[in-house]
């Protein structure tokens, strides 16, 4: 079967094993969830074939060194589970396995292709079985990574807080700091660009649509 189409699939990383002394790490990257994207990757349509050595990344940032690199995924039950090795020879990579052990980071994404043929909304016999699935717009029935990366945007208080309490180096705080002001810097200059007269139009019809309910 050859896949044609592409597709991201972001999780949350759950049941999470973290292998210090190994450098390796044992995460879901798969679970059945409806992801942001409203789709669905089904855990038992992974394509059958070794995935060992395939690189995991920070963020889909192909410009920089991996983080790290796949030495098994499977197919377990309703999920699907991979261990990787977590690369630690520049800085920037030992700055990222600091941030994995402290669990900054502690989403995972799927780069995959897919089979567009067998992909479809959720069958009624689906969504009588899977209720959950009712927001879902499309199901991906047949599938396969060709790449994984470690998301997300240490950019809050709250994370700032626990590099802090699980005793992070003085590098990852600061990195965190400069990461929160970013953010706020950003949320400034976007709220300066609003046009405010659209935004009270906005909210005032959405109070009218709430009343007329």
């Amino acid at each position: 079967m050859i896949y044609t189409d592409k597709g991201l699939y972001v999780v949350k990383a759950v049941d999470l094993t973290v292998d210090e002394g190994a450098q390796e790490i044992i995460a879901v990257i798969s679970n059945g969830a409806v992801d942001r994207d409203k789709e669905v990757v089904l855990p038992n349509g992974l394509n059958k074939r070794q995935y060992q050595g395939l690189k995991v990344y920070k963020n889909h940032d192909y410009t920089k060194d991996p983080s790290g690199s796949i030495k098994w995924l499977k197919k377990d039950e309703d999920k699907v589970i991979m261990k990787w090795k977590v690369f630690t020879i520049s800085d920037e990579q030992k700055l990222m396995w600091e941030f994995l052990k402290g669990g900054v980071y502690d989403q995972y994404s799927i780069g995959f292709m897919f089979n567009p043929e067998t992909a479809s909304p959720p069958t009624p016999q689906e969504l009588k079985k899977h209720p959950e699935w009712q927001s879902a717009r499309r199901i991906i029935r047949e599938w396969e990574p060709f790449e994984v990366s470690v998301v997300g945007i240490p950019a809050n208080n709250e994370t700032l807080t626990l590099a802090i309490s699980k005793g992070m180096s003085e590098l990852a705080i600061k990195t965190i700091k400069a990461q929160i002001k970013d953010t706020q810097d950003t949320i400034v200059e976007e709220v300066k660009a609003l046009d405010i007269n659209a935004v009270k139009k906005d909210i005032y019809e959405s109070i009218l649509k709430e009343l007329k309910r």
